[in-house]
């Protein structure tokens, strides 16, 4: 087997011909992993790659029927407390999610404010993670960052220096939109007072500005 094996120059790598392949029981498009144990050059085959992108699709179908599901189940949790009421002139509505968590569904921020133990309420994000268009760490990340200009008094950014800030941050992978959608869940929570959020949208266009901070419509689904 040796004599088929030839090294790349004067380089650390060595060419295996195709014909190995069989010998090993991989495929032309296989994914591998390499390591050395005992001296031993193991190769070994990624099959999770493979499968995890089914999985990936399957978690997403089911990241769909939940969040239909949570919105069913807060229009009938209105329906059931209109029908109880004893008096229903001057009946009120009470939410069982509240706004800001039906926001985070409906536009995929992950709830990060939620990740809580409430025994009145079922909470079903943390096991749809990797769905959530704007990401865990993502939203976890601008809580801190405003947390810290909030607290400490520090001028606070406009969107547009935030905008172009965050976007350097490659591993986090933000974007524009991403931005907007995280700070509308966070504005929708009750975070931070007006002053803050006149501040941080000053020089937004009107109708950028509004679509961060203009009330929740329940019913546009």
């Amino acid at each position: 087997m040796n004599s088929i094996i030839k090294k790349i120059g004067k380089s650390k790598g060595i060419v295996f011909p195709p014909q190995i392949l069989d010998q090993i029981g991989l495929d032309l498009d296989d994914k591998i992993d390499i390591e050395i144990i005992d001296n031993y050059l193991v190769i070994k085959p990624i099959y999770p790659l493979r499968e995890s992108e089914q999985d990936r699709n399957n978690l997403n179908e089911m990241f769909t029927m939940q969040r239909d599901s949570i919105f069913r189940e807060e229009r009938l949790y209105q329906l059931e407390q209109y029908i109880l009421a004893n008096n229903k002139e001057e009946f009120i509505y009470k939410n069982k999610y509240s706004d800001s968590y039906l926001y985070a569904w409906q536009e995929r921020v992950y709830p990060f404010l939620h990740d809580i133990d409430d025994a009145t309420i079922e909470f079903h994000h943390q096991f749809y993670t990797p769905c959530f268009y704007v990401s865990k760490e993502q939203v976890d990340f601008l809580i801190q960052y405003f947390d810290e200009v909030d607290l400490n008094d520090q001028r606070i950014p406009s969107l547009h220096h935030l905008e172009h800030q965050f976007i350097k941050i490659d591993k986090l992978g933000w974007t524009k939109m991403k931005l907007v959608k995280a700070c509308r869940y966070l504005y929708l929570n009750g975070m931070f007072d007006d002053h803050f959020w006149g501040q941080l949208l000053i020089d937004c266009p009107p109708s950028e500005a509004r679509s961060i901070t203009k009330q929740f419509n329940r019913n546009e689904r």
